[in-house]
């Protein structure tokens, strides 16, 4: 872009500083090196200093000068006003109108009639949560919410009617087989460690990683993997359940250690007897030979772990039933109709 000044002449070009900072778009948290000109961003690049993501950044944190400078940005608080229509006002006084109508809402409904909601953006910044959780102490409300207990509260109710295996996540970093359930780590950056999804992979081929995706879609993740189990939706459950089956049945797991850590285990393998990768199969539409081979596979590796997405956690009935594999607690599979 050509810069002048008063006159015809070129203006000078203006200094540009490079200062080190991470994107805030999504929970992967990159390094990346902003440049600066004339106090304002222009470029974004990852930082290729940085120890885990090595460089790294998508086309979303690229794009963040021009989220930035868009001209559809928010630069001041906004009042709605009665016919619909939204003027500028004071960040001050824009708080001491929400304060005050806060009060009222409460005088007349309760203290559970405001809830909070968390999102990703949040997430980037440490003291917001202090403040947020500190405004719902203060109203007495224990109505809060996030991204979790909106679209995924199958985990969360599972682990507060079950528990949760208090050790940390096994082989997340080097994995010798891997289970991803209607999830697209691609995309959302989740579901593999943090840092560079492209080396993540690279390193994943080149020690022959088996990947396993179960996913009505032809994802991304998908294509690069071992095998895909492509069934039609809503049989997450089942799906697993047949896994179970064949582990358990074929004495694939760690039987010592499950002896040792584990109550239940011939309940839950009664329970999982009639989830046999034929039944499974015919109903969900998948090869059972597919799920023999999954079960096997994982089975059978020293290192690996489990995610599942969004999807399969919000599987209307299903969702809390889903996570009990993953926790150890199986006695809830008994509420499964047989063949579903």
């Amino acid at each position: 872009m050509a810069l002048r000044g008063n006159g015809d002449e070129p203006a000078a070009p203006a200094e540009v500083t490079i200062r080190e900072s991470f994107c805030r778009i999504c929970s992967n948290g990159c390094p990346i090196l902003v440049h600066v000109a004339d106090g304002r961003a222009i470029r974004v690049v990852g930082d290729p200093d940085g120890p885990i993501h090595h460089g790294y950044t998508c086309h979303r944190g690229r794009a963040l000068p021009e989220l930035t400078y868009s001209p559809d940005r928010l630069l001041h608080s906004m009042h709605r006003r009665a016919d619909g229509t939204h003027i500028p006002i004071a960040a001050d006084r824009a708080l001491d109108e929400i304060a005050e109508q806060l009060r009222e809402i409460v005088a007349t409904h309760g203290p559970r009639s405001v809830a909070l909601y968390v999102g990703t953006g949040m997430g980037k910044s440490v003291p917001a949560f202090a403040l947020a959780d500190s405004l719902m102490d203060g109203l007495g409300s224990r109505m809060r919410f996030s991204a979790n207990t909106i679209d995924q509260p199958g985990k969360q109710i599972a682990l507060g009617m079950h528990g949760y295996w208090m050790a940390p996540p096994q082989a997340f970093d080097q994995p010798d087989a891997i289970l991803w359930i209607g999830i697209n780590p691609l995309i959302t950056y989740t579901g593999m460690p943090f840092g560079d999804p492209g080396r993540f992979f690279k390193d994943a081929a080149r020690r022959d990683v088996k990947i396993i995706v179960i996913d009505p879609r032809r994802s991304d993740v998908a294509r690069r993997a071992f095998l895909h189990i492509q069934p039609r939706p809503g049989h997450d459950v089942a799906i697993l359940a047949s896994l179970l089956n064949v582990i358990l049945g074929e004495g694939l797991h760690d039987r010592d250690f499950v002896a040792t850590n584990v109550r239940g285990t011939e309940e839950l393998l009664d329970v999982v007897r009639r989830f046999t990768p034929e039944l499974v199969g015919a109903r969900a539409d998948v090869d059972p030979d597919d799920l023999r081979l999954a079960a096997r596979t994982f089975a059978g590796a020293r290192r690996a772990y489990a995610v599942a997405g969004t999807g399969p956690n919000m599987g209307t009935a299903q969702g809390t039933l889903f996570e009990l594999p993953r926790t150890g607690a199986g006695h809830g599979l008994r509420a499964l109709p047989s063949g579903r």
